[in-house]
């Protein structure tokens, strides 16, 4: 026990909690100087302040400024104060479980606890639970804080639609009726696609709410009914938003070429999520596509790849590969290195690609030639029997 001032003043600057003042003598917890001081390292020291100080403003005031949560040590009468009470829920929002009924009535009050931390709401008045303005601020802070409001404001359609704008997780303190709420799902995933988490499942499978959801946030499609995760205008809703909602999509539609390459133009590296199948007949195409998976890891070896190792493969499917290179490639970092490796990457392909074209054209050119010698040879041959039927009149 302390019974010297220096000492324990000493002892104070040294340590970062309240035990030193807890073990001082009576006469020294009912020392300003050294109390303020022993606040000053930890506010909770206020526990063993004499009943005096934990009377006296200034030290209060200290104590809460330091350690909101203090104020439950501070006298009846200060925790009536509202400067005191203010200066506690400002620092520690939850504090204001510590102050008076007539202050967990205060609007001013209440309003600032709960935009410290919104679960303060527990701790205020039936009447400010069932105010707009202060549940609308928790909820702010803390999707949480809903559960503790009127069971009228948990009813509100206004605010909680406010409030999910905010944190579609509030939907988990609503009744269960809005859940199934078309009207009111679709309002909801309009202001925050992930709302979709929480409808029905019979919402789940709606398709214009699913829509607006994947149209508002790509990534709820992961919500959906497994039949609207197959379907492809879902499906191209979602990873137009966000490309890797790829990786919620069916198979199918993990291996369709439309539905990939919008999702790879959105976000580069939701390639990752395409389906093996989607190669399954283009094994060249194959290793193109998997290999840029690795970049930029793998880029020099990719590049080092002979040109014949890409012709795999029909010009459609070429083309395709070429708008992944362009932008997978698009998205690596600009260096030196990589900037020689993505410009060969790409002539490779690109070049594959010319070269199967000129292939087609050839093809048709000599078709067209064959077509035309065809021709020429049967006129001549219509005008040799006509020749003969002359001959023999």
């Amino acid at each position: 026990m302390y019974f010297d001032k220096y000492k324990l003043l000493e002892a104070l600057k040294e340590s970062i909690n309240a035990n030193a003042l807890k073990n001082a003598s009576n006469k020294l917890k009912n020392d300003e100087d050294v109390v303020l001081a022993a606040i000053e390292n930890d506010g909770l020291a206020l526990e063993f302040a004499s009943k005096e100080l934990k009377n006296n403003k200034d030290v209060v005031l200290a104590a809460v400024r330091k350690n909101g949560l203090a104020l439950e040590f501070a006298s009846a009468e200060l925790r009536n104060d509202k400067k005191v009470v203010l200066a506690a829920v400002k620092n520690r929002g939850y504090s204001l479980q510590f102050a008076s009924a007539e202050l967990r009535n205060d609007k001013k009050v209440v309003l600032a606890a709960v935009s410290e931390n919104g679960s303060a709401l527990e701790f205020a008045s039936a009447e400010l639970t069932n105010d707009k303005d202060v549940v609308l601020a928790a909820v702010k802070k803390s999707s949480y804080a809903l559960q503790f409001a009127s069971d009228e404001l948990k009813n509100d359609r206004d605010l909680i639609l406010a409030a999910v704008k905010i944190d579609a997780n509030i939907l988990k303190f609503i009744p269960e009726t809005f859940k199934n709420d078309k009207y009111f799902m679709l309002a909801a995933v309009r202001e925050n696609g992930y709302a979709l988490q929480f409808a029905s499942e019979k919402l789940k499978n709606d398709i214009d709410i699913v829509l607006a959801a994947v149209k508002k946030d790509g990534y709820a499609l992961r919500y959906a009914s497994e039949e609207l995760r197959d379907d492809k205008d879902v499906v191209l809703a979602a990873v137009k938003n966000d490309g890797f909602a790829l990786k919620f999509g069916s198979e199918r539609l993990q291996s369709n070429k439309d539905v990939v390459l919008a999702a790879v133009k959105e976000t580069g590296s939701s390639i990752n999520y395409a389906s093996d199948n989607l190669f399954q007949y283009h094994p060249g195409l194959a290793h193109i596509i998997f290999e840029m998976k690795e970049l930029p890891a793998n880029l020099e070896k990719f590049a080092s790849l002979p040109t014949e190792y890409f012709k795999e493969g029909n010009e459609e499917i070429l083309e395709f590969a070429l708008d992944i290179a362009k932008i997978s490639l698009k998205a690596l970092p600009a260096t030196k290195e990589t900037n020689v490796y993505k410009r060969k990457i790409f002539d490779i392909i690109k070049n594959t690609i010319d070269s199967k074209k000129k292939e087609i054209a050839d093809a048709a050119i000599k078709q067209k030639e064959d077509e035309e010698d065809a021709i020429k040879n049967r006129e001549e041959f219509d005008k040799e029997v006509d020749d003969f039927f002359k001959n023999i009149r």
